[in-house]
């Protein structure tokens, strides 16, 4: 389902920033199109900064404001609000890392290919506070 899509694309794309030298592949099962793009540069940016990230995103709330289920690829669109205050970043300048205590209210796309739905973007809200 699109919930499932979102939790497995939240949690493929905090596992590649943990470790920016991993597969794609985790990503690419759950993710097409911008919203994979997307993920797959962020990953090769802390790579290139050496930078990597630990902890997880929580989806607080949740709630669908599209469905095209006859279109081709039948789609949903998702409003989320997630809460990254577990999440930190670690660079070169700060080893130690920096907290991200922020809440986000953000819009996933998600389609079905055929087998499976995927997210296909990943955009922050017209209002991004939650």
């Amino acid at each position: 389902d699109a919930l499932a899509a979102i939790e497995g694309y939240l949690d493929a794309s905090l596992v590649l920033l943990a470790d920016p030298s991993g597969s794609f592949e985790p990503l690419a099962a759950v993710s097409v199109g911008s919203a994979l793009g997307a993920a797959e540069a962020q990953a090769l940016e802390f790579a290139d900064l050496q930078a990597r990230i630990s902890g997880r995103s929580q989806i607080e709330t949740i709630a669908v404001t599209q469905r095209s289920l006859d279109a081709d690829p039948p789609t949903v669109v998702v409003t989320a609000c997630l809460d990254d205050s577990g999440v930190t970043v670690y660079t070169l300048e700060n080893p130690d890392g920096t907290a991200t205590p922020r809440r986000n209210q953000e819009v996933f796309t998600v389609v079905y290919d055929g087998s499976a739905w995927k997210v296909s973007e990943r955009t922050f809200a017209d209002e991004p506070n939650c």
